[in-house]
């Protein structure tokens, strides 16, 4: 692997620990956040700033990553060394360089387009619970040992981005409570996802800690159920909310539910890896089905 190139030793890196779709997501959630905002407005407005404003959830996904691999390096050495960074195929000073690029684009793109004092704050403190995740609250041990408030505690994160997301398109800060719903429903969605990744089949298991070894994997897929169910649930409130709320929604996320349960059963059925990416990608398309008609709505209204 020595003769490959610089950016094919990075793409390889990039392919296992943070895909193209993951800078999507990025983008996604801007997106997202500025829908929020036309719609309680009832005005679309687009400008330049908002090519900059998207890098920012992007790249601060990206640079989660970065500090996860810094983080977790000695001890995915252990339980995953087959991965591309473990092997030195891609150097982790070179992921290093490549974080400060994308803080240093983060940066100068919120600079572009900050949107006062209290978009400020919200930046500030999204970056302040990062590096309490980078140092896992100073409690690494005690974290360690109890998964569920391990995951929890990180999962804020995507709130608070896209609180500071919000707040950077609001042309007032004025708290309507209505925002409290998609922050809600973006810990719920983040939280499907940690939970179908890590409620693996026998054959899976590396050693490391999961939601199948702490729960068994019968209770856990009942948690993924409820969890489904419930975030389905808020969503459609959120719809309401909102005010586009309809017929055909409310029968998508049912089917969506039926989907994700025959899902899980097939997942107790035959406890394996494609079983479980199954799983996974039933979390996505909930998490799509929350986030992703408020943003059609927004173009369509204006």
């Amino acid at each position: 692997m020595s003769e490959l190139s610089y950016i094919s030793r990075m793409n390889l890196w990039l392919k296992e620990r943070f895909p193209v779709m993951n800078f999507i997501s990025g983008f996604f959630l801007y997106f997202l956040a500025k829908a929020i905002v036309t719609i309680d407005q009832q005005l679309l407005s687009v400008n330049y700033t908002d090519f900059f404003a998207m890098l920012i959830p992007a790249c601060h996904l990206f640079l989660l990553r970065v500090l996860d691999e810094h983080k977790d390096f000695k001890s995915d050495a252990i339980y995953y060394p087959q991965r591309v960074i473990q092997r030195g195929i891609f150097k982790l000073s070179e992921v290093k360089n490549l974080g400060w690029l994308a803080f240093f684009i983060q940066v100068t793109s919120y600079l572009i387009a900050r949107n006062g004092i209290v978009s400020d704050l919200a930046f500030v403190s999204l970056w302040l619970w990062t590096g309490l995740m980078f140092k896992e609250f100073f409690c690494a041990d005690y974290l360690k040992k109890n998964l569920f408030l391990y995951g929890f505690l990180h999962l804020l994160v995507t709130p608070l981005l896209l609180f500071s997301l919000l707040v950077l398109k609001l042309d007032s800060f004025d708290f309507n409570p209505q925002l409290i719903l998609p922050l809600l429903i973006s810990v719920m969605t983040g939280w499907l996802y940690e939970l179908s990744r890590k409620t693996k089949g026998i054959d899976e298991e590396a050693g490391d800690q999961t939601y199948s070894t702490l729960w068994g994997i019968n209770r856990a897929l009942v948690v993924l159920f409820l969890s489904s169910a419930v975030t389905i649930l808020l969503t459609l409130i959120f719809f309401n909310v909102l005010g586009i709320f309809s017929l055909y929604l409310a029968i998508l996320g049912a089917l969506l539910l039926i989907l994700n349960t025959a899902s899980i059963l097939f997942f107790k059925k035959h406890t394996n890896k494609k079983a479980r990416k199954n799983n996974e990608g039933m979390t996505l398309l909930i998490s799509l089905y929350a986030f992703f008609p408020p943003i059609v709505f927004a173009l369509l209204v204006n």
